[in-house]
């Protein structure tokens, strides 16, 4: 089965995230480093004319995170909940369920000319029991997503599951879960989540683009920060660590402990995605400091 989008396919981008409408997107990170709740908080962002929308297939979210969703302006929804009223809905597939749940959404929201994207969450519980590692037998599942993009002109951001890469026992990077090259051909961009802090993921970090099959949108190596009420002191401290390098003698804070939280954290992420670049090859990541940069805020 050919599993991608037209060559003449026109790709829009959702703003400042690094995902398309009319397309498929995935977003893979470790295991309890705070993906989902991130990938919720970057979509919040998307603008108050979007809908946004998290499909739990998991079921493994609990209050702490539908209140989160709430607080980004994302409406969560569970697949245990019988949107449609169908009384046939407990002998569907978790598929059936998710793609008739988008169906009946994105046709009531076309009279409000709304965009929308939706969260999916996630592919494990999607595939319920099939080998989603396996290039071709995860390929009708990936397409039948695919074509719902298309048809409604919706983004939908797939959450997937990496695979710890180690040498002699120690972790040294992650990859995306199964078959990475069955999976993005299917995509039009898949981004890998590294948190700021693995002991507190709550506390954001990085999308970094894996692939972007528009380039003028966005390139591969490009990073997209989070941030939650992180002050400057450790987001330093992170950048520092990360690159092993100290290039922040001369930065001065004056009038930063004067912002607002929201300002705070705007300013931060912004700090941080101007001071590096990133080049990924094959599954080598390669992280660069710029030689110079000068602090305005």
């Amino acid at each position: 089965m050919s599993i991608g989008y037209s060559t003449t396919q026109e790709l829009y981008r959702v703003k400042d995230a690094p995902f398309f409408y009319g397309a498929l997107n995935i977003v893979y990170g470790i295991d309890g480093q705070g993906k989902s709740w991130q990938t919720a908080k970057l979509i919040g962002g998307a603008g108050s004319d979007v809908l946004k929308i998290y499909l739990d297939a998991d079921g493994s979210n609990g209050r702490k995170f539908v209140k989160w969703c709430n607080q980004n302006d994302v409406e969560y929804v569970g697949m245990d909940h019988n949107l449609l009223g169908d009384k046939e809905w407990d002998k569907y597939s978790m598929l059936q369920k998710v793609s008739e749940t988008i169906k009946h959404i994105c046709k009531n929201e076309v009279s409000n000319k709304k965009q929308v994207i939706f969260v999916l969450d996630s592919l494990t519980a999607m595939g319920e029991g099939q080998e989603i590692n396996n290039a071709e037998k995860i390929a009708p599942l990936l397409y039948s997503i695919n074509k719902l993009c298309k048809e409604f002109g919706c983004a939908i951001i797939l959450i997937d599951h990496a695979t710890i890469i180690r040498d002699k026992g120690q972790f040294v990077s992650f990859k995306l879960e199964g078959s990475e090259g069955g999976k993005r051909r299917a995509t039009a961009s898949v981004c890998r989540f590294e948190a700021m802090d693995y002991m507190n993921p709550q506390k954001g970090g990085t999308f970094t683009v894996d692939r972007s099959r528009d380039v003028e949108c966005f390139k591969v190596g490009s990073t997209f920060t989070v941030l939650n009420e992180v002050d400057i002191k450790e987001a330093v401290k992170w950048v520092k660590e990360k690159f092993q390098e100290d290039a922040f003698s001369d930065i001065k804070k004056s009038e930063f402990t004067k912002k607002s939280q929201h300002d705070r954290d705007k300013w931060v992420r912004k700090f941080i995605d101007d001071l590096f670049i990133i080049t990924i090859v094959g599954r080598t990541t390669t992280y660069k400091m710029k030689i110079e940069y000068t602090l305005q805020h």
